[in-house]
């Protein structure tokens, strides 16, 4: 064979192998994606070339036996490897295939990497798809529309797939519906919404999903949110529609709109209830926080429309907004729901029993009926009855663990002295005395009883002076003392809005003149602001020893005194919430003594105090009150006379006072206790003559100092003390006292009743 032929040959062979390979391999393999990726499949890549140049030589040179010798030997080194057909038509002239142009086109097409695929001009691509189209060769038009979707260019690829299937190539679902998505996300961000919506439609006719809905939360998630509402509006009525756009219209700041939307009564999902329900409770929670009551209950009532569960806190929040917008019937059965569903809400019940303080009946059904308003009622109660000092009854309510043996029984042991002087000798009087006393707590009454032993005693009159029966000869005897035991019976009792107290004492023997009995009833009632308290009362006036026991006329050694002060007292405090309190007080009084004239007695006195420095204390202090006072008395007859017919106590016909007072006490329930008080008052006093004495007016500046204190110092033993002085223009006065309190049961703090026990006094 010559070397021209041979060339031919060589030719024909490479256009017959051209044309067998288009033939045998025209399918296009390629990799196979997913929508959600938007990835294209790439051709399959080519395996690694076997040199073929040594056989090539051969067979360009004509050397054919050498030429089989090196396929031989290339099939040996490569057993997989086949021989391409134009060496094959290389070999055996005879059979070279005609060459293929448009299958060769289309196969380096389809083995095109990425980057040389983008590199390609669109033409090229153009050209390929028109000799597709004329050959109506579905395969490779459904190829070139996978490619073009590897260059971004989804319209183009959806002309394509349509080609393919027209030109009989089986429908691919896959790269249509991407590029149905792709072209609707490029239409999304164009904001055209008719071409998104027509997209959808051609995606659903296609058998796949909505693009609409795609496309609106691929928007969102893009911040794009007027884009996203648009097409979220334009898939409506669908639930998940409804729910971008409520999510959409939310991200915007626009709260009402979305709540009207998630809340809408159309077609809803169980996630567009729980947005409308969750969006209802924050509004609701903020409405109140801004204290617009009326919203809140407008939220309310949506709130309820909703088909989930109302949560508890939502139910509180209506309770609580008819309470403050004064909703009183509406509050009270919102509340009476709560505590039945929730007994254990203090706050409610505290607040139910706010509402019904001005209906007894129904706050004592309440109370009946649920635990927590009796336990509020309770503790209010508790609470009441230690502002008030009503300390049994606060035991009795277990207001404070530190009550606790308040009411077992007590024993105490006190010694006090009691000193009157004046510038007359004859008021002069000495007490000394010591007592013991027991009480205790029977039922709601507080029983207790004294035992004491009293010494009366003064001085010798000063000589001239005039004491006893008129004109006594042989100057004047001495008074005797008076050492006298006593019975002194009491009793407390304290109800919701009062205190009883009562007590009875009896003088034993000795006594020259004058009742042995005195009495005392003390009833004390609290009402809001004003509490008011009433004495009838029967007691001695211990001015001096002719006074308080009577004495015995020197001359005949008849008695006369021992006057008695019988009356009623009045009082009537009224306390406001910032700690004023405006007291008022009158006493009308009769004075009866053995051989002495009767006498008639009248006083008033009005307190302005406030809490200093006008607050209420939480330290160590009770209270601190301080303010001004005036007060007047005055009786008919001027007994301040030692003769017979006389009682020797002080009776001025008029007595004027104007002052400032002071007290505080500290904490209660603690393990000791003070209490202090001071007067200090301007005095002007007028007393009528006498036998013995000229009319006399008196002024100046008088001082009361008050200190009570007691201290536990052991949980059985409580040691207490009490001075109190008074200092005046022509009288002085003081006292003294000390007490030993002992309880059988441990005790755990001291309260401001029980620095009173002398109840012989």
């Amino acid at each position: 064979m010559t070397p021209a032929r041979l060339l031919v040959a060589i030719g024909l062979g490479i256009l017959h192998a051209a044309h067998v390979t288009a033939a045998d391999d025209s399918r296009i393999e390629y990799r196979q994606d997913h929508v959600q990726r938007g990835d294209v499949p790439v051709a399959v890549p080519r395996p690694e070339p076997i040199d073929l140049r040594t056989l090539w030589f051969h067979l360009q040179s004509g050397q054919l036996s050498a030429a089989r010798s090196e396929l031989e030997r290339l099939r040996e080194a490569h057993p997989q490897w086949q021989p391409d057909a134009d060496i094959r038509a290389a070999l055996d002239p005879d059979t070279a295939p005609v060459r293929d142009p448009y299958g060769e086109r289309m196969q380096a097409i389809a083995d095109l990497g990425s980057e040389a695929l983008e590199a390609l001009p669109l033409s090229k691509l153009t050209a390929a798809a028109d000799a597709a189209r004329a050959r109506d060769d579905g395969g490779n038009l459904r190829m070139l529309a996978w490619r073009h979707l590897e260059r971004r260019e989804p319209g183009i690829a959806l002309a394509l797939f349509d080609d393919a299937c027209a030109a009989g190539d089986p429908k691919d679902s896959e790269g249509l519906a991407i590029a149905l998505a792709r072209l609707a996300r490029a239409a999304a961000k164009a904001g055209d919404v008719d071409r998104v919506a027509a997209l959808s439609r051609r995606s659903r006719q296609e058998g796949g999903g909505g693009l609409l809905l795609d496309s609106a939360w691929a928007e969102r998630a893009a911040g794009r949110p007027d884009s996203a509402e648009a097409l979220f509006r334009a898939a409506l009525p669908r639930a998940a529609a409804v729910e971008g756009l409520a999510l959409t219209l939310r991200d915007q700041g626009r709260f009402d709109a979305a709540l009207d939307i998630a809340c809408a009564s159309g077609a809803q999902s169980a996630r567009t209830h729980e947005l409308c329900s969750g969006w209802l409770e924050e509004a609701m929670a903020d409405a109140y926080a801004g204290e617009r009551y009326r919203d809140v209950l407008t939220l309310y009532g949506r709130r309820t429309q909703v088909p989930s569960p109302v949560p508890d806190s939502v139910d509180e929040l209506a309770a609580w907004s008819h309470y403050a917008l004064g909703q009183r019937d509406a509050a009270v059965a919102a509340f009476h729901k709560r505590l039945e569903q929730r007994p254990d809400t203090p706050g409610m019940a505290a607040a139910l029993v706010n509402l019904l303080r001005d209906d007894p009946s129904g706050l004592a059904a309440a109370a009946s009926k649920h635990p927590g308003v009796a336990a509020v009622v309770r503790r209010e109660a508790a609470d009441t009855a230690l502002a008030r000092k009503q300390f049994d009854r606060a035991a009795r309510l277990d207001a404070t663990p530190a009550l606790q043996n308040r009411g077992a029984l007590s024993a105490t042991l006190a010694l006090s002295r009691r000193q009157r002087s004046g510038d007359r000798g004859l008021a002069r009087l000495d007490h000394d005395r010591v007592a013991l006393s027991l009480s205790g707590l029977y039922d709601s009454w507080r029983l207790g009883g004294t035992l004491g032993w009293s010494d009366f005693h003064s001085g010798v009159p000063a000589p001239g002076a005039d004491f006893g029966s008129p004109s006594q000869p042989g100057g004047v005897a001495p008074l005797d003392g008076v050492s006298d035991p006593s019975l002194h019976l009491w009793a407390r009792h304290e109800g919701d809005s009062y205190s009883v107290y009562a007590r009875v004492g009896r003088d034993l023997w000795r006594q020259p003149a004058g009742e042995a009995l005195s009495a005392l009833l003390q009833a004390r009632f609290f009402t809001d602001p004003l509490s008011s308290q009433i004495e009838l009362f029967q007691r001695p006036i211990a001015d001096s020893l002719l006074s308080r026991t009577g004495a015995v006329d020197p001359a005949d050694g008849s008695r006369w005194g021992g006057v008695m002060d019988r009356g009623v007292t009045g009082q009537a405090t009224w306390s406001t919430a910032s700690d004023w309190h405006l007291s008022v007080e009158g006493s009308v009084s009769q004075q009866n003594g053995d051989d002495v004239e009767d006498n008639h007695a009248v006083g008033a006195r009005i307190d302005l105090r406030s809490g200093w420095p006008g607050q209420r204390w939480d330290g160590p202090l009770d209270y601190w009150q301080i303010g001004p006072f005036a007060s007047w008395r005055g009786f008919d007859n001027n007994q301040f006379v030692f003769t017979r017919g006389n009682g020797g106590y002080f009776s001025p016909q008029d007595e004027y006072r104007i002052g400032l007072s002071s007290e505080l006490l500290t904490r209660e329930g603690r393990r000791w206790q003070l209490r202090a008080g001071i007067e200090i008052a301007w005095t002007d006093i007028t007393e009528d003559a006498t036998l013995a004495a000229p009319r006399q007016r008196t002024r100046g500046v008088n001082v009361d100092v008050r200190l009570q204190g007691h201290w536990l110092i052991t949980p059985r033993f409580q040691l207490g003390a009490r001075l109190q002085g008074t200092d005046a223009r022509g009288f002085r006065g003081s006292y003294a006292g000390l007490t030993l309190q002992w309880f059988p049961q441990a005790r755990r703090a001291v309260w401001s009743r029980e620095l009173s026990l002398d109840h012989g006094d």
